[in-house]
């Protein structure tokens, strides 16, 4: 049987008010924002919208969550959503002042939560040359940490809330396969999904003449685009800036979702638990590849886990075919 602690109600000061007894719970783990779901019986600690929650789940603390939206039946129940205390980033607005600066992630990363005071930066695992243009606009913090991240898509944010003020960490996502997946067996469905919205193939840089074209031109087309940038940027440093962006958007954005479940006793698995956003599941074949090579380009991750329903989606740079009857592992060590 499966022990998991009960939520906690705490006040402002993060000090325990009451243990909460939801007849029902539901946490979605998110690379973004988590949220979560939870149904109380009428007799329990009325809660308000504003409240810190802690939720738990199998291995320990899911986080601090903070109550959205309550809606309340006398009668029968009362039905609450809530946030990742990520959330409070958004109660934050950078006024605008239109300036343009190039910064390291670092520096860029610790001015933006020297605007609040309930996080503060943790480690940085993006290293010190590369740099990012910030133009100051009207802008949330939670907005202005969603842009930087889009820029990102091999780091994910962290946190530490056993620490006052909570401690918010940028880390490297791991590029160690974690499990294999067979359709039918531990995997219910696969979609893939191709979208070019962000597709670029060739791109203008402010002074520079020639414009930087993507090896992928020939297979997408020409589709333009111009990149803004710091006056302050050498042409050197605004031709590596140009050619990074220029790689993360010369293919189509190929988005996974797998539906999984979990067979705990399987030699081919991780059970659903043991599972973390961010974690690299098995490749897909891609175009080209033989079947049970290496995928040099291993960026089918987990960035949601919502329930016992293992969801997978990332930028996987082509797009990939699912095989009929299973997934070859990557090469690497499971253990």
């Amino acid at each position: 049987m499966t022990s998991i602690r009960l939520p906690r109600l705490m006040d402002s000061h993060l000090n325990e008010l009451y243990r909460l007894e939801p007849t029902h719970l539901s946490i979605q783990l998110n690379m973004s924002l988590s949220t979560a779901t939870m149904t109380l019986p009428p007799q329990s600690p009325q809660v308000t919208t504003g409240q810190l929650v802690e939720l738990y789940t199998q291995q320990g603390s899911a986080g601090i969550f903070r109550v959205q939206q309550v809606e309340r039946d006398w009668n029968t129940a009362t039905r609450i959503s809530l946030n990742h205390a990520l959330v409070t980033l958004a109660d934050t607005t950078i006024p605008g002042t239109g300036e343009t600066r190039t910064l390291p992630a670092a520096q860029l990363f610790t001015q933006l939560l020297a605007h609040q005071s309930l996080w503060q930066p943790g480690d940085v695992e993006v290293p010190a040359d590369v740099l990012f243009t910030l133009r100051h606009k009207d802008a949330n913090l939670l907005e202005s940490l969603t842009d930087l991240m889009a820029e990102l898509p091999d780091y994910r944010l962290d946190f530490d809330q056993t620490v006052f003020p909570w401690k918010l960490h940028l880390r490297a996502l791991s590029n160690s396969c974690v499990t294999e997946c067979r359709l039918t067996r531990n995997l219910r469905s696969l979609t893939i999904e191709t979208d070019r919205s962000e597709l670029c193939t060739r791109l203008y840089l402010p002074g520079v003449e020639a414009p930087l074209e993507a090896d992928t031109i020939a297979q997408w087309g020409v589709v333009s685009r111009s990149l803004d940038a710091s006056a302050d940027l050498t042409a050197e440093e605004l031709t590596r800036r140009g050619q990074r962006y220029l790689d993360l958007h010369k293919d189509p954005q190929v988005t996974v979702t797998m539906d999984g479940v979990d067979i705990t006793k399987s030699c081919y698995t991780v059970p659903s638990h043991r599972r973390r956003a961010g974690q690299l599941p098995p490749w897909l074949p891609l175009p080209g590849l033989p079947a049970g090579g290496r995928d040099p380009h291993p960026a089918h991750r987990v960035p949601c886990l919502a329930g016992c329903l293992w969801r997978a989606g990332a930028s996987a740079g082509h797009p990939g075919q699912p095989e009929q009857q299973c997934f070859h592992r990557a090469g690497r060590d499971d253990r």
